[in-house]
């Protein structure tokens, strides 16, 4: 039992040996820990809430160009391809 446990270990440790082994990983592991503690879900919120704010702003300046383009075609401004 104990050399399969070995031998099975020493597969899965090979396995990261191309980014250092497992102590790299751990190491890794552990410096990304600390960073995620470091930004708050609040955070996170209010930059998505932002980007929700400034889509949401742009989607209805394009809704209010179409129509003024609309507009422009029903009260006969010209055609979109003479300008």
């Amino acid at each position: 039992m104990l050399e399969r446990a070995l031998e099975s270990y020493g597969d899965i440790a090979e396995r990261f040996g191309p980014v250092g082994g497992l102590d790299r990983v751990f190491a890794l592991y552990e410096q990304i820990r600390i960073e995620l503690e470091r930004v708050q879900f609040a955070e996170i919120d209010a930059g998505t809430q932002a980007i929700k704010a400034a889509i949401e702003t742009l989607l209805k300046m394009d809704y209010e160009l179409r129509k003024l383009s609309n507009l422009k075609l029903t009260f006969g401004g010209g055609t979109p391809d003479a300008e």
